[in-house]
């Protein structure tokens, strides 16, 4: 007699991304979409991406510096506002905010990622060193994968101290795969062209002028001591 093969219990797993927590999905999420099963409706799917959306930039508001959490457009004046407002019209890929320390730069990024937020665009900020430091092997690889896949990334203080041929090809890359797949970025220095092309070498700075728009942002600095 032959044995008898018992059918496996057809499982209903229904609407699964429902129960996982929304901080893993985000984590999930960044590191590409989740594929979705024949269950899943067209609404469904919808509100899986606004969770995982609200989480992502839960995360991101957890970690703006305190001295830029309250940081609009309204507070730019109105030769910086009107060149952020033409680069957010025409979409451009690189908002370069360049000028002497303490002009308000990074103030001014964070406005600038405030309001897309507002909008509904992911967006993620680090300063240069420390993404450097995700992306070693033993770094934080959740914010490396937060780098790459942002819709809008602020890259912050990438400033002129001599970038390592390892730290080269790691900008080269990220901006490589953000240029592919139409991402943008914001970059803060206090350096000028010339300097940054010769810390990050022509291949970065290549990648960063396609469709680039170069602000200056000049005045005293916002930190320049009371006495």
């Amino acid at each position: 007699m032959e044995p008898m093969t018992k059918t496996p219990p057809k499982i209903d797993v229904g609407d699964w991304r429902s129960r996982i927590p929304a901080h893993l999905l985000a984590e999930a999420e960044a590191e590409g979409p989740l594929e979705s099963d024949n269950t899943e409706t067209p609404q469904q799917a919808a509100e899986r991406r606004r969770i995982a959306q609200d989480a992502l930039n839960a995360a991101y508001r957890a970690k703006v510096p305190v001295l830029y959490r309250d940081a609009t457009l309204a507070d730019l004046d109105a030769d910086l506002a009107a060149s952020v407002a033409d680069w957010l019209e025409r979409k451009g890929t690189t908002l370069m905010l360049a000028g002497p320390v303490g002009t308000g730069k990074t103030h001014a990024a964070y406005a600038v990622l405030a309001h897309l937020m507002a909008h509904g665009v992911t967006v993620q900020a680090t300063t240069v060193s420390d993404l450097l430091a995700a992306l070693r092997p033993e770094g934080d690889h959740r914010q490396a994968a937060l780098a790459r896949t942002a819709q809008v990334l602020l890259l912050d203080d990438m400033g002129a101290t001599k970038a390592s041929e390892w730290a080269q090809e790691q900008m080269i890359a990220l901006l490589d795969q953000r240029l592919r797949e139409g991402k943008r970025q914001i970059v803060t220095t206090n350096a000028t062209y010339e300097q940054m092309a010769e810390v990050w070498d022509d291949r970065t700075m290549d990648r960063l002028r396609y469709r680039w728009a170069v602000v200056q942002v000049t005045g005293e600095s916002r930190r320049k001591a009371a006495w």
